[in-house]
């Protein structure tokens, strides 16, 4: 009786349960029907504004001295002096001497030079003295030949020779011939000396010249450096003998350095290399020697704890393109390597050094920065205009890195879409939304303007005006 009393209440209940449902189903609340409206695609966007810009093009080079020697041995010898400076890496001073080769050989050639030109002297003084001696005999040599020419003449004329005896007038006549004679001999003499006078001083010529070759070589001893410099290598050592051509040490200027940048030539002409070159150019059929500076630079090296850099400019573009890569060289000079923009503690730019190198270009004002990615393939960008999409062709002026710096085709304002869209139509609906690189963008700004001007905003704001 009890499990009878028991599946009756079971069954009463749910079928009071299932009334209740029914009633709750069939009196439910009908929803209104709505009309569908398309709103158009949610789009992000941020205005346009201009971004006056500086144009740079970045490359990598090595960092080389901008004069380095190798010191080669002009004579021969030993090697009999050697500066502490000559050990790799320390500096020496413009006049500093390096080292020194036995001079004493070179010494004496001169010394034997300047006798030979003592002796050669010597040798012009007594043709000079014996030209004078020759001089006066043959001036009286003169005198005695006209004495004996008039006696002579007297014996032939006045028929003296019918009364003189045959020995007296061959006498006379032999002392004519005699005088004639010894005349001759001196102005032979004489003219012998003019001869032996130039070729003495031919010889005292080309001895005073290698007077000059032995000084010349003596000075070639001594090994002195012309500019403030550092020791790169140091190739031989102190007692070595060596010979003429021998390379004996490497030594490079401290003052400046350079690095050659290879650059794309459309880079070259966008940070206007291309008229400082023909300014060059045409100084050459002119007078005028002055041409437009060339752009600076700043070399950066990342020495792990800091960046330091570097100011330069750039000094010269190379004349032949590189057929492998199709770029340019672009030689920038640094002319204080040794003064880093940055601490003390930042190394020096020396060579061997691989830097990255920025030159700026030409200053542009009228230039509006995007991000690459809202430039479309065609070279056109989406522009939200009274929610409607408009297409516009832009022109880009150059890019650097993930930027394109537009000069054409968009006003200060405009709204540029900034979402990837894959299929799009002129004059399709969108709605639009600020993108967060623009509100960061505004919060920047207005960060940096005056308390009470932001308590002025906030103000507008809440009565309505904004």
């Amino acid at each position: 009786m009890r499990k009878t009393t028991t599946v009756v209440r079971i069954i009463l209940i749910l079928f009071v349960g299932f009334a209740i449902a029914s009633i709750l189903y069939l009196t439910r609340p009908r929803p209104k029907q709505l009309s569908h409206t398309d709103l158009g695609q949610l789009v992000t966007v941020m205005p346009a504004w201009l971004s006056p810009t500086t144009i740079t093009v970045e490359g990598f080079g090595t960092v080389r001295a901008k004069t380095e020697v190798t010191e080669i041995a002009e004579v021969s010898g030993r090697i009999t002096l050697m500066s502490p400076k000559l050990e790799e890496g320390m500096f020496f001073k413009k006049g500093d001497l390096l080292l020194e080769i036995d001079p004493r050989s070179y010494a004496l050639a001169v010394k034997r030079t300047q006798a030979r030109i003592q002796q050669l002297k010597a040798d012009l003084l007594r043709i000079d003295q014996e030209n004078k001696n020759k001089e006066s005999d043959l001036e009286l040599a003169s005198e005695e030949l006209e004495l004996a020419a008039k006696e002579w003449d007297r014996y032939i004329n006045l028929g003296v020779t019918k009364v003189a005896s045959e020995a007296v007038v061959e006498s006379v006549e032999r002392k004519y011939l005699q005088s004639k004679t010894q005349k001759q001999a001196i102005e032979n003499a004489l003219a012998v000396l003019v001869y032996q006078k130039a070729a003495a001083e031919a010889q005292l010529s080309i001895a005073r010249v290698e007077l000059e070759d032995a000084k010349l070589n003596l000075s070639k001893t001594r090994i002195f450096v012309t500019f403030d410099g550092r020791t790169a290598k140091k190739l031989v050592e102190e007692r070595q003998f060596v010979s003429v051509g021998t390379p004996l040490v490497q030594i490079y200027d401290i003052s400046a350095v350079e690095v050659t940048v290879q650059l794309p030539l459309e880079d070259v002409t966008l940070i206007g290399l291309i008229a400082p070159l023909r300014a060059q150019k045409e100084a050459l059929n002119s007078d005028d020697i002055s041409v437009e500076s060339l752009p600076a630079a700043i070399a950066y090296l990342d020495t792990g704890e800091n960046e330091s850099t570097w100011k330069g400019s750039v000094s010269r573009v190379g004349g032949v393109l590189d057929k492998a890569t199709r770029t340019i060289a672009v030689v920038v000079v640094f002319p204080e390597p040794w003064a880093s923009t940055e601490t003390d503690q930042s190394p020096p730019l020396v060579p061997g050094t691989f830097v990255r190198v920025k030159i700026f270009g030409k200053r542009m004002d009228n230039v509006f920065e995007l991000s690459r990615s809202v430039i479309r393939p065609d070279n056109t960008v989406y522009i939200a205009e009274n929610g409607l999409l408009r297409i516009r062709p832009v022109q880009i002026s150059h890019t650097v890195e993930n930027n394109a710096y537009v000069n054409k085709g968009i006003q200060p304002g405009e709204l540029i879409i900034t979402s990837p869209l894959s299929a799009v139509t002129e004059g399709m609906k969108i709605r639009t939304v600020m993108d967060e690189r623009a509100i960061k963008y505004f919060q920047e700004q207005l960060s940096r303007l005056p308390v009470g001007i932001i308590i002025l905003l906030m103000l507008f704001k809440i009565v309505g005006f904004i």
